[in-house]
């Protein structure tokens, strides 16, 4: 067992500028070399060339103490053609929750004070392993696209508490390990909670907004002029409502003002990423919008030449609809030659069924009249670079009355949910990048399926979730690398990017107070410091060594060879 003092590691946030990683030596700006960037369709460049990105969500990659762990998952990514890896910058404790002395691999990167300051941890396990994850991803020529915060966080429960105990407290699960679940990183409710407040109000809480930008500050700053980072996402699932009660001040516009703000302020500390407006793809057609600026006035026209009329802002909107029309028409294509079944089949081929998601399923309510506080079109015009929405069928319902156990539908829906959001960028005054996060769970890991605002393993009939039958959720492994082929081809079409939920890796090392351990719903941290394991799995899992997933592995790979040509 090794220690080291608390003193030499931790530091206030206001000084960590000058412990900064890795040291620059110009202030290069996006555009000159090495960062991502985008076109005026909409697409990622990098240095002027289409970036073919596909990416892994992978939360727990930041709380790896192995190097060689870190190393080996990072190259088995990159072998099969992943070029980025979401992963949270963000990992934020309090003094009831810091892990003990005897937990010394245990991961944290920032404590919430009682005042609202913040103290960073400098330590081995804190950014200096965060300091080696983006480290190693250069030499695997991978990129990490960090979030700075996430929505839900059913650790703020207990966050207040000195004693939480064991098991369920108040639908909190205490005997997972903290960060075994994506949304136990310590997000916005974790840090409302630490300051005494009971609602979800970082939209309107002046003085956690000030605790969460100072969080913000320490990462980006640290990381302003590192080329591996490929963007920062300021909140995941940004929405009114959250772990904690909805604040009743919360609307569309709020959540838009908030996230241009925060866009704005990320610029003026680093002007080289892009910032992504998690928007979770709602829309609201009817909603005030703030931001309906024209587009950018028209280059002036060489000396002598005929001056044409400057192009309307109705008219340019109109013509990029009719690119994107035609993109899409050719992904639709493009779904028929890779085999879609959301149609009827015809001498033995599957052909489209030639209507929209919007003739053929109505969405949910909340997905468009603004009940939950998400407007795309006025975030995508806000000072955000990009949008990035989610697709995860098992968590939520997107369509009225859709049938999740018929794995046709669920092609079907998932194809149309990408070309709702290829029409939101369509919508923008400028066209900007389109993400969307897919996941589905394998019914091999129903037993462990927790859904985004839960700690709780469980299967029920709630009317939030998907259809369950002889309680399984989730499709078989073979249907879902089938749907992962669908939707890479859909995407590919419509120029939107995509970021599979879930990623995990088997044989990683253990030790007290880690996030890794045994697949099941009451567990905690090995005590072996010499044992391995496997990592996280939330239900999605999708294994990046050994030849289990080979098939969607072999997926990806052809999705990867596909887009860089």
């Amino acid at each position: 067992m090794h220690f080291v003092s608390v003193l030499s590691v931790l530091a206030v946030c206001s000084f960590v500028s000058a412990l900064k990683f890795p040291t620059p030596t110009t202030n290069t700006k996006r555009g000159d070399g090495g960062f991502l960037t985008t076109d005026s369709e909409g697409s990622l460049t990098l240095n002027g060339e289409k970036y073919p990105y596909i990416a892994f969500e992978a939360h727990w990659l930041a709380t790896l103490f192995n190097e060689k762990d870190v190393d080996s998952v990072l190259k088995d990514l990159a072998s099969f053609g992943v070029t980025n890896v979401v992963v949270p910058a963000y990992n934020v404790v309090n003094e009831n929750n810091k892990p003990g002395d005897d937990e010394v691999d245990a991961t944290w990167l920032q404590l919430v004070n009682s005042d609202g300051s913040i103290t960073v941890n400098e330590g081995e396990n804190g950014f200096k392993r965060l300091d080696k994850l983006v480290s190693i991803a250069k030499t695997h020529n991978i990129r990490i696209d960090f979030t700075l915060s996430h929505n839900y966080d059913p650790r703020a429960v207990v966050a207040t508490s000195s004693n939480p105990g064991t098991g369920i407290v108040d639908g909190f699960n205490t005997t997972r390990p903290r960060n075994y679940l994506r949304n136990d990183f310590g997000g916005v409710d974790f840090l409302s909670a630490s300051l005494g407040s009971k609602t979800h109000d970082i939209f309107t809480n002046d003085k956690i907004t000030a605790s969460y930008k100072e969080i913000v500050k320490c990462i980006v700053e640290r990381y302003k002029d590192e080329t591996t980072v490929g963007s920062w996402t300021p909140l995941k699932d940004a929405q009114c409502g959250g772990t904690l009660d909805k604040d009743p001040s919360c609307s569309t516009t709020v959540i838009s003002q908030w996230h241009n703000d925060i866009s704005e302020y990320i610029g003026t500390l680093d002007p080289n990423h892009i910032v992504v407006a998690s928007s979770t793809g709602y829309e609201c057609p009817d909603c005030t919008k703030l931001y309906n600026a024209p587009p950018a006035p028209q280059p002036s026209s060489a000396p002598g030449a005929t001056r044409r009329s400057p192009k309307s802002r109705s008219k340019a909107i109109l013509e990029r609809r009719e690119r994107a029309k035609r993109s899409r028409a050719e992904a639709r294509r493009n779904e028929i030659q890779a085999g879609d079944r959301s149609g009827v089949k015809i001498r033995g081929r599957w052909v489209s069924s030639g209507v929209t998601g919007r003739q053929s399923n109505q969405v949910v309510p909340g997905i468009t009249d603004g009940s939950s506080g998400v407007d795309s079109v006025d975030l995508g015009n806000s000072a955000a670079g990009a949008l990035i929405s989610s697709y995860l069928p098992f968590e939520h319902e997107y369509f009225v009355d859709q049938d999740n156990t018929d794995i046709e539908n669920i092609r079907k829906l998932g194809n149309e949910w990408i070309h709702r959001q290829a029409s939101i960028r369509d919508q923008l005054n400028k066209a900007k990048p389109v993400y969307i996060t897919m996941g589905l769970p394998v019914s091999n890991f129903s037993d462990f399926f927790v859904y985004g605002n839960s700690s709780v393993n469980y299967i029920d009939s709630h009317t939030g979730l998907a259809a369950r039958q002889q309680n399984v959720i989730g499709v078989p492994t073979s249907s879902r690398d089938s749907l992962l082929q669908t939707w890479f081809s859909t995407a590919a079409g419509s120029n939107v990017h995509l970021v599979i939920q879930g990623a995990g890796a088997n044989g990683v090392s253990s030790s007290p107070g880690t996030s890794y351990s045994n697949d099941n719903d009451s567990t905690s941290s090995s005590d072996n410091s010499d044992s391995t394991t496997s990592s996280p799995n939330d239900g999605y899992n999708i294994v990046a060594n050994g030849n289990s997933d080979s098939g969607a592995q072999n997926i990806i790979r052809q999705a990867s060879i596909n887009l860089i040509g």
